[in-house]
């Protein structure tokens, strides 16, 4: 300045050429038109960076969407089209949203989404395996899953620790009405814990599901109370409830295992509770339960005028000290078709009520009764003296024990007792072998052994022979009646077994006892005689001296047979019995 005069300046060549070589070195930096087709290089740069120069997460092979770069959360699940949205920190709904199915949701801890207000239904997959709340102040039907995937109850708040029955309660509750209405059996994955539970019912199941239990310990605290702790049941949906799929659930009481016995031995009032209740579903499975401690610990019944219970499977299920382990009682119309596999039902030397029942099956308040009530292979069994009684079955038709074993305890009362208006109650070996059946003929109702039923054949028009069928030939007891024209041969197949045979017929002609193709002389039945036979396969051997039959000679027989097959029966053989 002010060289050489003043208020002037000369111009240097250097100057200048320092200026020029500046702007060059920028342009061949950045290139001839840095900003692009945008306004100035400022806004070009801004595209991939924040102000402070990090960068936006929208590079690399997938598109992750960051809800913190966004003015709000509507405006991140615009902006997240076909790309992952990120929740790394808590963020208000600004309006009911809905995030859809081109859209998956990455929740990050501590990333949450508040509802202030406002609804969420999500349509897209939640991804990154998210082990934390991220769904807060969302009440029942707030938000909605309609995506078919993997949902975890910790995702609402459901958590481990003490005096969160209620808040556990309410977060399941969130949980269970975020699912689809639809047939879409969505999953539920429940991780594994021990978790307070506390209401009627603290946890509710009213959806077509599969639940993946896994061993986790839901402890209902509201045991004082005649509540229950699990309910499968279509609640408020109005929907008819099936296909549903537990896998190892564990239910107990709050108390350690002192359950108040004295409380629960009482034939009615607020006797802690039940533990699992499934009530008007059908097409239930429900893979090893483990029930302990409750009035009723497992509890089949059905809706008043409403959904019976019906096609239940329950596989290895371990039911232990309550009133009524293993119960069945419609209340409107009719409990049917439950198997059970396996598994073990008992009671420990605590649980000592007269009114105690391992298993109590009883149909008098459904209109249709109850049917097909099936025990395949489970051991049933109580250490107490004081409450021998395992088994009491009332108005059910079509009940199977199948290799099922129970223990016979020493002192009075009766091991099983089985109404007079049942029938149909059989027990077998589980390998097909029938041991004992129940009938009920409409006349009176007894214990008998198969084929052990008084059948009468009249053979007076069958000529000169006459053969058995296959089954036919499976009967013990067989009178013969009518007027013989000649001589006749019976033929029985060749199953290895005894006979009861009583020639009650008439006419001067001779009733011989043969085996179909058998090279036996075969056995002469007179008339008037009753005899026992046995088959070896190839003929017919008489078993007792031979003896004319009275009036009530056979029934003497038939009386004798069963005392002796008895004998055979294993642990069955010493149980006491009672008929009501």
């Amino acid at each position: 300045m002010n060289s050489p005069a003043s208020g002037k300046t000369r111009a240097r060549k250097e100057v200048v050429e320092d200026l020029t070589a500046a702007i060059i070195a920028i342009e061949n930096e950045l290139g001839t038109d840095p900003a692009g087709s945008l306004s100035d290089v400022k806004t070009f740069l801004q595209l991939q960076h924040n102000t402070d120069g990090t960068h936006k997460n929208t590079h690399g092979p997938h598109f992750y969407i960051d809800e913190a770069n966004h003015a709000n959360f509507s405006a991140a699940v615009t902006a997240a089209a076909n790309k992952v949205l990120v929740i790394t920190r808590s963020i208000n709904l600004d309006a009911n949203t809905t995030i859809p199915s081109t859209t998956s949701i990455m929740p990050v801890n501590p990333g949450i989404i508040n509802a202030n207000g406002f609804t969420l239904t999500i349509n897209g997959p939640v991804v990154g395996n998210p082990m934390h709340k991220w769904l807060s102040g969302f009440s029942a039907g707030g938000f909605i899953f309609e995506s078919r995937q993997l949902i975890d109850p910790i995702w609402t708040g459901f958590a481990e620790g003490s005096g969160l029955g209620a808040a556990n309660s309410t977060a399941w509750s969130v949980m269970m009405n975020a699912l689809p209405s639809a047939n879409r059996r969505p999953m539920i994955w429940v991780s594994y814990g021990r978790y307070e539970i506390a209401g009627d019912p603290a946890i509710l199941i009213d959806r077509s599901c599969t639940i993946f239990w896994n061993k986790a310990i839901f402890i209902q605290t509201d045991y004082s109370q005649n509540h229950v702790a699990v309910k499968i049941n279509k609640g408020t949906t109005g929907v008819s409830l099936s296909e549903v799929t537990i896998h190892e659930p564990v239910i107990t009481n709050g108390l350690g295992g002192a359950v108040d016995y004295a409380r629960l031995n009482t034939s009615g009032g607020t006797a802690e509770g039940s533990g699992l209740v499934v009530k008007g579903c059908s097409g239930l499975i429900i893979h090893h339960p483990f029930i302990d401690g409750f009035r009723q610990n497992l509890y089949f019944t059905d809706e008043v005028g409403g959904d019976s219970t019906s096609l239940i499977e329950i596989h290895s299920p371990q039911l232990r000290n309550g009133l009524y382990d293993f119960y069945v009682r419609p209340g409107g119309t009719s409990v049917n078709a439950i198997n059970v596999f396996g598994g073990a039902i008992e009671n420990n030397a605590a649980c000592s009520g007269a009114n105690a029942r391992l298993v109590l099956l009883d149909g008098r308040d459904g209109t249709q009764g109850s049917d097909g009530i099936n025990f395949h292979g489970t051991t049933i069994q109580n250490v107490n003296a004081a409450s021998p009684t395992k088994i009491e079955i009332k108005k059910v038709d079509s009940c199977r024990f199948s290799g099922a074993y129970y223990d016979q305890t020493a002192g009075g009362g009766a091991d099983i007792i089985i109404d007079s208006d049942c029938n149909d109650i059989v027990f077998s070996d589980g390998e097909g072998l029938v041991l004992q059946r129940f009938v009920d003929n409409g006349v009176d109702t007894r214990f008998e052994l198969p084929g052990m039923e008084y059948y009468t054949r009249d053979i007076s028009a069958e000529g000169s022979f006459f053969t058995f069928t296959p089954q036919q030939s499976c009967l013990k007891v067989i009178k013969f009646t009518g007027v013989l024209a000649e001589a006749i041969n019976i033929y029985v197949q060749k199953n290895k077994t005894q006979y009861t045979v009583y020639n009650n017929t008439t006419g001067a002609y001779s009733l011989w006892v043969y085996v179909v193709g058998g090279a036996g002389a075969g056995i002469q039945v007179l008339q008037g005689e009753a005899a026992i036979l046995y088959c070896d396969g190839t003929d017919i051997v008489m078993v007792n001296k031979r003896m004319t039959a009275q009036a009530d000679s056979v029934a003497t027989t038939v009386a004798g047979i069963v005392t002796d097959f008895n004998t055979l029966l294993g642990k069955l053989r010493t149980a006491k019995l009672l008929i009501t």
